[in-house]
């Protein structure tokens, strides 16, 4: 993987490796998509410097079964958990990136 600061500034690098590696054990052996959930771990640990990240796929590597989800299934649990935790906070939470017409990820009731 590399990545620029903004990625290392909230993540070791043993951590985004074990990540990538727990990541490729779901199935998911599509190197952009990898390379997109590092960048929103990356912002859900709140870095805000700019996030750039390559993964790069080397022979040999091992992939677990496709069933497993991948980053897709991550998501899925991701925004489940966000919206679960915003229906608790009384905000609104759609999952797919927008909470109503603004283009906001989340917004309030107040």
């Amino acid at each position: 993987m590399l990545a620029c600061d903004g990625l290392w500034d909230v993540m070791p690098s043993e951590e985004a490796i074990n990540l990538i590696r727990e990541i490729y054990a779901s199935g998911e052996t599509n190197s952009l998509l990898i390379a997109e959930e590092m960048i929103d771990i990356a912002l859900d640990k709140g870095s805000k410097d700019n996030i750039s990240a390559v993964v790069v796929k080397l022979p040999g590597a091992s992939f677990g079964p496709v069933e497993g989800g991948g980053v897709t299934r991550r998501r899925q649990v991701r925004d489940a958990a966000r919206a679960a935790q915003q229906a608790q906070n009384g905000n609104y939470y759609n999952g797919n990136g927008a909470g109503d017409d603004s283009g906001d990820r989340v917004v309030s009731d107040e």
